[in-house]
């Protein structure tokens, strides 16, 4: 079995930026300090990471503020190899509040939780615009046999975005990303070790589809890239 390690994968890339001598930069949404500590320990060693904290979905803002707090006092407190800075997003719980609306009696895990995703992903786009990046990677989430959340996947304990959805996703992502970003891949290429990537479906009908959708709607990258010198992102572009 051709058993894909996306550890040494990354590993790989590691090398090859120290052999080139260079210090890539990366940008990290985060949800929580807890899920944050273990990636910015070992990530940090090798890049300059910019953390995103935006979440409007964390209510009451007392709540919201302790959790600013223990990300802040990570983010501060860890002697890292190489620069973490954070940037706080805005918080408007009202936000969350109007994207829910007529989803409070849907259960954790559904609908009102892939709405929220996409709130997230959209500000985390409109932030990349703006930040010295010049290449990015989309792609589903990989299901890898043999792993525990395959058997979550299994036993139905996990429920994935159809693919129509994630594409729809793509296609906000690259309205709202800088023209000149280069973007190297909207979808993921199965191994044989992968249990489930895409919805199931092969990465070419995906990408057709989000091809098809931006046709249709007369979108490019960067058609809904507006709003680079708007007041809510003026402060990053002189930090």
């Amino acid at each position: 079995m051709n058993k894909r390690n996306y550890q040494k994968e990354l590993e790989k890339l590691i090398d090859q930026a120290q052999k080139d001598n260079k210090i890539p930069s990366l940008f990290l949404h985060s949800c929580c300090a807890p899920c944050s500590s273990y990636v910015l320990e070992y990530l940090s060693k090798y890049f300059n990471i910019t953390v995103f904290y935006y979440n409007p979905n964390i209510y009451p803002e007392e709540e919201y503020r302790k959790r600013v707090h223990e990300i802040t006092r990570l983010v501060n407190s860890m002697e890292s190899e190489h620069p973490v800075k954070l940037i706080e997003g805005h918080y408007d719980p009202q936000e969350f509040f109007r994207m829910a609306k007529g989803l409070e009696d849907v259960p954790e895990g559904g609908e009102r939780c892939f709405k929220c995703y996409r709130l997230r992903m959209e500000e985390a786009a409109k932030l990349v615009s703006v930040l010295p990046v010049t290449e990015i990677k989309i792609h589903s989430l990989y299901i890898i046999k043999g792993t525990k959340l395959a058997k979550m996947y299994e036993k139905g304990d996990i429920k994935l975005l159809p693919p129509e959805e994630y594409a729809e996703r793509v296609v906000l992502i690259l309205s709202m990303l800088r023209p000149d970003i280069v973007v190297q891949r909207i979808v993921g290429r199965a191994s044989a070790n992968t249990l489930s990537v895409n919805g199931g479906r092969p990465w070419w009908e995906v990408k057709e589809y989000i091809e098809k959708l931006m046709r249709n709607r007369h979108i490019q990258q960067g058609s809904a890239c507006n709003y680079l010198h708007g007041a809510a992102v003026r402060r990053f572009l002189h930090e």
